[in-house]
């Protein structure tokens, strides 16, 4: 079952990778939430916290690669969103 979880963060984690590329190459976050963001990044520490505690690898993995896309994205609504 552990690999069903770690293929289920890569799927996720390629999604938002071609969210964060789009969002590079047209240098632009406006319509991003800023709110939404900081909420994500909120929900993917707590789930790593959660996946420590109870040992679980791809929730550990997955969402520690997330908070850091989530980071990015992020960094971008502060440099572009305006």
């Amino acid at each position: 079952m552990e690999i069903l979880g770690f293929l289920a963060g890569l799927l996720i984690a390629i999604a938002y990778v071609a969210q964060l590329w789009h969002l590079f190459r047209r240098k632009s976050a406006r319509d991003i939430s800023l709110s939404f963001t900081l909420i994500l990044l909120a929900g993917a520490s707590l789930w790593v916290v959660y996946g420590i505690i109870f040992s679980l690898k791809p929730i550990i993995l997955w969402n520690t690669i997330m908070f850091g896309l989530f980071g990015i994205v992020f960094y971008a609504k502060l440099r572009y969103g305006r």
